[in-house]
């Protein structure tokens, strides 16, 4: 017995046979059926494009154009395409996703979803190319979506206004722009208030756009306000990690800001429960490293010295061939070293700076603390050899990055020092042009620098 058109389409919907589609894959066929029955086809056949593309058959460009065919004038059609398209998040996949929903909103105008699903298409495009221009076309959809549904708020798709401020979020990476910045907590801030659905994932990008903010424009009572959305992820989902690490690290920057006490064991209390939902995390050990090490700093109490080392050992299992743990773990070291005058630690920060400077050779960074350590050892053996291989070093960071005045520093105490040592002027005249040189490019106190260069 034949199978009727309407029994082949519910079958092939509840099993996901689309096989049964088969007969229906002739364009005669469709003679047969109603302009109803034929956007019902497509519609499955986008269903059946969408199922090669999930097990990566290449007939799924093919079917999708059927579909087309069989309904040209359904913008849902092009929609469901599209959104199937959008889900392999290649670049081609979402080109292919613009280019149905562009003409989806040509066949309808005033399909909200569309121009939404548009505008996070567009998105994806630019993050993908780091492409400004793509996420000014994705501002013009997200407008569009928004003027539609100004009458009928009902159909303003979930999470609409977070996909907005991800938008301008983004494209303030890419410019640097304080107004990108400033239009993306906008549109957060308004979903905060507008949106019914708000989730653990909403609070961490809110709560990390006002972090951004904070340091971009000097704002750093902003980052209460990302403590507060952090707390409120924390809510939502209370195993997730990553609110409990960026909780952590906002305590840490507030601490490090105001250096009031709590702050450090609000960071530390953070840290050690993000540990207990993954403790293979590397970057959490990592800043709940820099968190002891720089109260040791501030304390000069030895023990938090020794806590971050016992951090950084871990995040260093983690991560074994992380230059930059490597090489922070090695600055710690350096100033145990210079509180307890042990040897010891100076030489292990000597082979944790050299392998990170194995891993990247052309960090600035790396170079300036190698030159530090050579600077230590110097000072340990009052040995000149050292002094003068830090110079080669401090040299060797200002080749990549001439702009950074704690090179400059570093160089005029060496040269000084040189100068005492052997009693030469134009070790002395060197200094004096790296004072200079650092008092110039320095932001913000540089009241150490002035000192330095009075003595």
């Amino acid at each position: 017995m034949t199978m009727s058109f309407q029994k082949r389409i519910e079958t092939a919907l509840a099993t996901n046979d689309f096989q049964l589609l088969s007969p229906y894959h002739d364009p005669a066929s469709w003679l047969t059926i109603t302009e109803e029955e034929r956007e019902l086809l497509a519609l499955l056949l986008v269903k059946q494009g969408e199922q090669q593309l999930t097990n990566g058959e290449n007939k799924a460009i093919e079917t999708f154009a059927l579909a087309s065919r069989a309904a040209p004038f359904s913008a849902s059609v092009y929609f469901q395409q599209a959104l199937a398209l959008s889900y392999q998040q290649t670049i081609t996949s979402l080109l292919a996703s613009s280019a149905a929903l562009d003409k989806a909103t040509q066949l309808d105008p005033n399909f909200i979803a569309a121009w939404y699903g548009w505008g996070c298409v567009l998105v994806d495009i630019g993050t993908m190319n780091s492409d400004t221009t793509s996420f000014y076309q994705a501002h013009d959809k997200f407008s569009k979506a928004n003027q539609l549904a100004q009458s009928n708020e009902s159909q303003r798709p979930e999470g609409f206004f977070w996909q907005w401020g991800i938008c301008w979020h983004r494209l303030g990476k890419i410019s640097g722009e304080a107004v990108d910045y400033f239009k993306a907590l906008e549109k957060f801030q308004i979903g905060a208030t507008k949106e019914s659905n708000l989730n653990s994932l909403f609070c961490i990008d809110y709560g990390n756009v006002l972090v951004e903010i904070a340091f971009l424009l000097d704002r750093k009572e902003l980052l209460f306000d990302a403590v507060a959305q952090y707390k409120k992820s924390i809510e939502f989902s209370p195993t997730e990690m990553e609110p409990w690490v960026n909780l952590a690290c906002t305590y840490l920057n507030l601490y490090e800001i105001y250096e009031q006490e709590e702050y450090f064991f609000e960071a530390n209390e953070y840290f050690e429960h993000a540990t207990t939902i993954d403790e293979n995390h590397s970057l959490t050990w990592l800043k709940w490293a820099e968190l002891c090490a720089y109260a040791g700093k501030k304390t000069k109490d030895l023990n938090y010295l020794q806590a971050s080392f016992i951090k950084y050992e871990k995040a260093h299992q983690c991560e074994p061939d992380n230059a930059y743990v490597l090489a922070r773990w090695g600055e710690v070291q350096m100033l145990a070293s210079s509180h307890t005058d042990n040897l010891e630690y100076l030489r292990d920060a000597e082979t944790k700076i050299s392998k990170a400077l194995e891993l990247e050779p052309e960090n600035a960074a790396f170079w300036y603390i190698s030159a530090m350590c050579c600077s230590d050892l110097g000072s340990y053996f009052n040995d000149t050899a050292y002094f003068k291989q830090a110079i080669e070093r401090f040299h060797r960071s200002l080749a990549i990055d001439e702009a950074h005045s704690s090179v400059h520093h570093g160089l005029a105490q060496v040269y000084y020092t040189l100068g005492e040592m052997s009693e030469n002027i134009d070790y002395i005249e060197n200094s004096f042009y790296h004072f200079n040189r650092a008092l110039e490019l320095t932001e913000g106190s540089a009241s150490q620098c002035w000192n330095d260069w009075g003595v």
